[in-house]
């Protein structure tokens, strides 16, 4: 279970960066989505860390 979290942790770190990458790009559609997903993870997470730090993102 562990490992798992730490690469869901991982996985929306990285998506993180890829939203705001899309966002500043223009590309606000996809960057929605990408940030859509981060939240999905973080709340199936055990722990609120990404939850909180992603609870205010918004890419658009």
């Amino acid at each position: 279970m562990l490992a798992r979290t730490g690469e869901a942790v991982t996985e929306c770190e990285a998506r993180t960066a890829q939203a705001a990458a899309l966002a500043v790009l223009g590309r606000a559609e996809e960057a929605g989505r990408c940030a859509e997903r981060v939240r999905e993870l973080a709340v199936a997470l055990p722990c609120p860390t990404v939850l909180r730090r992603v609870s205010h993102a918004n890419p658009a």
